[in-house]
């Protein structure tokens, strides 16, 4: 695992801007059989989780005695086919089930699907469920300078997981790179300083996994504002 950091000067900027990741799309004939699998194989594809909308707003504000700064990114993932599906396949199945009991209590000997193959697709609809459930939809840092730092990974029925990390125990950021297999992955990092002065190396987005070049536009900012908090102490020290 290998650590790169940015030496980018450019400054955050103070409006509000969306960058989207997106794909060329292009148009296909369909003159045969086979020609319509490559059309719905391309489209899946294009479709695949990996795309991301990515938020970046900036605020500022002052207070009677201190300044405080406020900069705030958020990460989305897009839905993917297979979310889709997902969604489809369990209204379908549930839909199935429901109406079987509904022909048993008002039609007795009418089913629509026998017994256990009811109970099998009542197990489909419960694993389906708890996938979309415990899906990650988007996930959110809030820097607030001098309070600290918050993530917060939200989940596809509006559950949320917060953690929230003082502003003196943050020492760097960093973009790290990993190698898995034969992809290769960039999070950003924070070096976190504990009570016995040990330092930590905490991963951010890890589930939306956004590219290299939204992860610089959250770097830049967050490494300014830790340089001028360094410079800061630095200046009170002397």
């Amino acid at each position: 695992m290998s650590i790169i950091t940015s030496t980018s000067d450019t400054s955050a900027p103070n409006t509000h801007g969306v960058f989207t990741d997106s794909r060329k799309t292009t148009s296909y004939s369909l003159p045969n059989f086979c020609d319509q699998m490559t059309f719905i194989s391309k489209v899946v594809i294009s479709a695949m989780p990996g795309l991301h909308n990515f938020r970046f707003k900036t605020r500022n504000f002052k207070e009677n005695t201190r300044s405080e700064q406020y900069l705030e990114f958020s990460v989305e993932k897009r839905r993917s086919v297979t979310m889709w599906l997902s969604s489809f396949s369990m209204l379908l199945l549930f839909s199935l089930v429901v109406g079987n009991y509904i022909f048993k209590l008002f039609l007795p000997g009418h089913e629509i699907i026998q017994n256990h193959t009811s109970f099998f697709f009542s197990v489909l609809v419960v694993i389906l469920f708890l996938t979309m459930y415990y899906e990650i939809v988007s996930e959110t840092l809030l820097v607030a300078v001098p309070l600290g730092v918050q993530f917060i990974t939200s989940y596809n029925f509006g559950q949320r997981n917060i953690m929230f990390l003082p502003w003196n125990s943050i020492r760097d950021v960093l973009i790290v790179e990993v190698i898995t297999g034969q992809r290769v992955l960039f999070y950003l990092a924070l070096i976190i300083e504990s009570s016995n002065e040990e330092s930590k190396l905490l991963m951010l987005f890890q589930n939306t996994k956004p590219r290299l070049s939204y992860l610089e536009e959250i770097y830049t900012p967050v490494q300014k504002l830790i340089e001028t908090n360094r410079r800061k102490k630095l200046e009170c020290s002397d």
